[in-house]
């Protein structure tokens, strides 16, 4: 075989191994389609609002403590002083960031303790419905203070055991 000749087989295997290498993609696209983020504009055109509330929060200082499991949820509200917000209203709603049709929503008061603990609500799928990452956005209501706070978590498969990302702790968040 002569020199030039070579070179045309090893020109012409890396375009199969490209072509291959692009069918495989195309097929693995086809079993996730992608999914538009519910609300992405709203999210969009508020940001600048957003980000002075989060500016305007830095006094408030309150905490949230957030532990995601199979059957539900149990969120821990503190004060800037380390003290229990008792009688706070947290709502969570959580998408799933491939799966938006995947969302689990929260909506509890806390005790005195400053804890909350439930289940999803009806028509929504628990937490672990799907593992992967999602898009939480808290928001903590306590007379006329609103706070709110998003994260992003992943849930992994409770076979695989406890991620780090389930127990989350204490963040500052937002006030609006």
């Amino acid at each position: 075989m002569t020199r030039s000749r070579r070179w045309l087989f090893v020109a012409i295997g890396l375009l199969l191994i490209n072509a291959a290498a692009m069918a495989v993609l195309i097929t693995a696209s086809k079993w996730s389609p992608p999914e538009i983020v519910p609300h992405y504009y709203e999210r969009a055109v508020s940001w600048d609002q957003q980000r002075a509330a989060e500016l305007a929060v830095a006094e408030l200082g309150w905490e949230l403590e957030l532990v995601l499991r199979a059957d539900g949820a149990e969120v821990r509200a503190r004060d800037g002083a380390g003290r229990p917000l008792a009688g706070a209203r947290i709502r969570a709603i959580g998408v799933h960031r491939g799966r938006p049709e995947h969302r689990a929503e929260l909506d509890v008061t806390t005790d005195v303790e400053g804890l909350a603990r439930t289940v999803p609500r009806e028509g929504t799928a628990p937490w672990r419905a799907l593992p992967g990452w999602y898009e939480v956005d808290l928001a903590v209501t306590r007379g006329e203070v609103r706070y709110v706070e998003h994260r992003s978590l992943e849930l992994r498969d409770p076979k695989l055991g406890p991620s780090p990302a389930d127990k989350l702790g204490s963040r500052k968040g937002r006030r609006r």
